[in-house]
């Protein structure tokens, strides 16, 4: 997810992950080598939550960072010994110590609805004429969305997310509305194949050239009815790592409201 909303997920200001990942105690899963945009997986939300309630307790940004490979059981001592060392701030840190478990519970709680508005949305859609898939291949897609959000969930004691106030149009493959337009008209990238005014992707998706191993951003501008965001990108990503089996590749997607109401498309490369 973009940093914004990964922040909106953790009800902080984008300032304090970029303050995190400078002294790197938070970094991005990934960042956009074209545009050098953040990208945070949803798991990382709970690595927040540690963070977070450590800084506050005054734990030093040395100390932060030997303890984010720890045990909760590890912290919990660490908040002990904190206690003794500071007294007169016996009250707050007895706070933090008292909430950061419920926290965690609580960021658990907000990744699962979050996983089940998105299946829900995708189980609401039939992507057989637009992409000319089958249902089959798409229940197979769902599932693989379904065990990502589960994965996420396993490893949230230590991502791919997030994702609270995160809506299911706003995902992760969705980014500002100029950001790509932007690399389109300032050459900033190399343009491999581009197709116009057609009407079902499975049209554009049929004619995309074979690929050869590297870096490659989807960027799609498409009328009103196709802005499917999230179950958009997903069928497409998964269509392009399936017709380039065996390829070391790395995909992006990007789609947005046309401004003429017809359907456009790039194959980007980085130059």
């Amino acid at each position: 997810m973009t940093i914004k909303d990964f922040a909106k997920l953790c009800a902080c200001n984008p300032q304090t992950l970029r303050y995190y990942d400078k002294e790197d105690l938070l970094k991005p899963a990934n960042v956009d080598a074209w545009t050098g945009y953040r990208y945070y997986s949803e798991e990382q939300a709970l690595d927040f939550v540690k963070i977070k309630n450590l800084q506050d307790a005054d734990f030093s940004i040395k100390e932060i960072k030997s303890l984010m490979e720890r045990s909760d059981e590890e912290v919990y001592l660490a908040f002990e010994q904190k206690i003794k060392e500071q007294a007169e701030k016996l009250a707050r840190i007895k706070e933090i110590q008292a909430t950061y478990l419920s926290e965690k519970q609580k960021m658990e709680a907000k990744i699962r609805e979050i996983k089940e508005r998105l299946l829900l949305a995708a189980k609401k859609y039939d992507p057989r004429e637009e992409f000319g898939i089958s249902m089959e291949y798409y229940d197979q897609l769902i599932g693989k969305i379904n065990d990502m959000f589960e994965e996420s969930i396993k490893v949230m004691g230590s991502m791919n997310v997030d994702f609270s106030d995160v809506e299911v149009g706003d995902a992760d493959c969705v980014t500002e509305e100029t950001e790509y337009h932007n690399l389109l008209r300032n050459g900033a990238c190399e343009v491999l194949f581009e197709k116009h005014n057609w009407d079902k992707t499975k049209e554009v998706i049929r004619d995309i050239p074979k690929l050869d191993n590297g870096e490659y951003m989807l960027y799609y501008e498409v009328e009103p009815s196709k802005m499917n965001n999230i179950i958009f990108c997903s069928v497409i990503l998964s269509l392009m790592m399936d017709q380039n089996e065996g390829m070391n590749l790395k995909l992006s997607c990007d789609v947005t409201e046309s401004k003429d109401g017809l359907n456009h498309f790039w194959l980007l490369k980085t130059k």
